[in-house]
């Protein structure tokens, strides 16, 4: 009768620790999203730097909170390479881009976040000159959407308006 009483106030001490993993799990979670936000919100207040760092910090927590591998580390490397295009960093903004891809392309469900990081990077492209190299990224966008809409407003007609900018780029 002892066995069976260890075994059952074991198994019991195992699900309430268990739960309280996850709650802590879920605090972080929130905490995390809300920082994220404050980014965002940072930047619509014209506090860039501040938002800078805010972005990177979030970034941090994501590795660590989730991983290399995560759809919120992807969130974080995009939101962060964003203000970097804004500082008119377009090389560290690319590496962060394509990191994030590293992601997104191993998810189907974050097809729509790739089609935004590969138009993304055929804006950097474009505004380097690389019209090539744009169309490129605009074509997996587009391939990418699928005939989705992602929540930032990008669409199958707006990535196919940039391809023809691109094309009288050519022609030009």
């Amino acid at each position: 009768m002892k066995v069976k009483r260890f075994w059952g106030v074991l198994i019991a001490g195992c699900f309430a620790f268990a739960a309280v993993l996850k709650a802590g799990e879920a605090q972080e979670t929130a905490a995390w999203t809300e920082a994220n936000r404050a980014t965002g919100a940072l930047v619509q207040s014209g506090h860039f730097e501040e938002a800078f760092e805010n972005a990177q910090k979030v970034l941090g927590q994501a590795r660590t909170l989730w991983g290399l591998k995560h759809p919120n580390t992807a969130k974080a490397m995009n939101n962060l390479a964003n203000l970097y295009v804004q500082s008119g960093d377009l090389d560290l903004a690319e590496d962060l881009y394509k990191k994030a891809l590293a992601i997104e392309r191993t998810q189907p469900k974050l097809r729509e976040q790739a089609a935004g990081s590969y138009f993304n990077l055929a804006m950097i492209r474009k505004a380097q000159g690389d019209v090539k190299a744009a169309a490129g990224f605009l074509s997996q966008a587009r391939a990418a959407l699928g005939g989705g809409k992602v929540s930032s407003g990008l669409d199958s007609a707006r990535i196919d308006r940039e391809l023809a900018a691109l094309g009288s780029v050519k022609r030009s």
